[in-house]
């Protein structure tokens, strides 16, 4: 039985997908032919159209249970953009800056997290963590020490033991 499929379905699907997930926001929505460069960039040479994104965000809408990924129709242009349902830009910015005014966490964590923080929102936004991130506060920089004092805490609630933490030499 032959399956008239495009063997390349889901390499399409997954590139689309990605690429309005990580170039586009509701202040930067991106149009099919963005889309489309962007697929030339990754060094693919398969085209798209309209109705075959429109299936790829309504199935993927469709599979997380919620619009994630909006369209609409501005003149002749469609475009495309993902909203962000986890956290928003000021709640982020505050977390890293939490992390960032801690002694407890290495540079090398405290980057890590940052990273990780900046991959939830698209490149528009992570540009964002960049110019206006105070990346204040380099005091901790044996990472041993971190996760052994982690390790020591994480046992202790295991185990369900009380705990105090001394922390007025760290101000």
């Amino acid at each position: 039985m032959n399956r008239n499929k495009d063997s390349d379905s889901y390499i399409k699907y997954i590139s689309v997908i990605d690429l309005i997930i990580k170039n586009s926001d509701e202040k930067n929505p991106i149009t099919i032919n963005q889309i489309q460069d962007l697929i030339y960039d990754k060094g693919y040479d398969f085209k798209i159209d309209f109705r075959i994104i429109k299936k790829f965000v309504e199935n993927y809408n469709n599979y997380y249970e919620d619009t994630i990924i909006k369209a609409y129709k501005e003149g002749r242009n469609n475009y495309f953009y993902y909203e962000n349902p986890n956290l928003d830009l000021m709640e982020t910015k505050a977390i890293i800056n939490l992390v960032y005014s801690s002694h407890f966490f290495t540079l090398k964590t405290k980057e890590n997290y940052k990273k990780r923080m900046q991959d939830l929102f698209s490149i528009h936004n992570q540009a964002y963590f960049q110019k206006r991130l105070n990346l204040h506060v380099v005091k901790n920089e044996n990472e041993q020490v971190f996760y052994q004092e982690l390790e020591v805490i994480t046992k202790a609630i295991k185990e369900k033991k009380k705990f105090a933490l001394n922390i007025k030499n760290l101000l």
